[in-house]
């Protein structure tokens, strides 16, 4: 066989002690018949993670521990994906789980439907326990340019990596827009690179993934530079859209301009107890530098927010 190992599970790892038990649980306890390799990223975990983790490579063979330092989440993950044997790979974040069905309903689906990309829906735990689900999602077949769609409406297809499983080769022959650059909103633009280069993709409704929405997750963290970083990201997208030279897929990015502003609108205001300037101030900067994203005209990249970003992408 050209794949012995089916899939492989990857996890960054950095002071994750808090539910990394329970997440690592999730992950050698999958109801998959197939063999399969869980493979953890330790990135410099200074609290009790590596024990935790040796603890389970050394109970289960086919966990492996690689130990790195001062990457961000998206370089860890591409470390990751240059040591996956596997013929599919998926992502899990270090203070979340799977459903122990995970991995065999997404394998399944990947497989009998021969697509590159499988989306699951989710279950989101607040901080306050609450418990929620993407009410939103729908089990879909698409094309490139359905995919590209919905992904960039991201209301069924959200653009967080862990809630989906790739084709291997998709994956290792893309070239990945992971960049110091950007410390959030760094998924999307990832699968935004994976999806506009995917012919099919299929959706499942049924919740597998556990979020867990912590106070120190990445998502929640307040930063006065919030609004940036999302602005960049949108940038990010229309300079991948418009490198594929595929017209419908660039016609796409331009058709969500609405989607986009409510997203700006929701950062400036989850901004306003660490921003500096007044929120009306904020919004407005950030409505001048959308109407340049979303301009016909070419994008501006010297002297912008994004020139950095860009660089290191391309």
């Amino acid at each position: 066989m050209a794949h012995s190992i089916a899939v492989s599970i990857i996890i960054p790892v950095r002071n994750s002690e808090k539910y990394l038990s329970s997440c690592l649980f999730s992950a050698v306890s999958q109801d998959f018949l197939l063999p399969y390799e869980v493979i953890i990223i330790n990135n410099g975990s200074t609290d009790n993670s590596r024990e935790i983790i040796d603890k389970y490579a050394k109970k289960y063979k086919f966990v492996r521990q690689i130990i790195t330092d001062g990457l961000s989440v998206g370089f860890a993950r591409k470390r990751g994906i240059e040591e996956a044997k596997g013929q599919y790979i998926c992502f899990l974040d270090s203070d979340d789980m799977y459903k122990l069905s995970f991995v065999k309903k997404m394998y399944e689906t990947i497989t009998a439907n021969n697509v590159d990309i499988v989306n699951c829906s989710y279950v989101k735990i607040n901080p306050n326990g609450r418990i929620s689900r993407n009410v939103l999602a729908r089990k879909r077949s698409l094309d490139c340019i359905h995919g590209v769609r919905s992904l960039l409406r991201d209301f069924n297809i959200r653009g967080y990596m862990p809630m989906k499983m790739y084709r291997a080769d998709l994956i290792k022959n893309t070239k990945l827009p992971i960049s110091s650059k950007l410390i959030m909103f760094e998924d999307f633009l990832i699968n935004f690179a994976l999806y506009s280069k995917a012919s099919k993709t299929t959706t499942i409704t049924e919740p597998l993934y556990f979020y867990r929405r912590t106070n120190e997750s990445a998502t929640t963290n307040l930063s006065s530079n919030r609004t940036d970083l999302h602005l960049k990201c949108f940038a990010a997208v229309r300079f991948l859209a418009e490198q594929t030279g595929d017209k419908a897929v660039i016609d796409e990015f331009f058709k969500r301009g609405f989607r986009y502003w409510l997203s700006i609108f929701a950062d400036v205001f989850l901004s306003i107890k660490v921003n500096e300037r007044p929120f009306f101030v904020e919004l407005h900067r950030a409505e001048k530098i959308k109407r340049i994203i979303l301009s016909r005209k070419p994008l501006p990249i010297k002297g912008m927010l994004w020139e950095q970003l860009i660089k290191e992408i391309s």
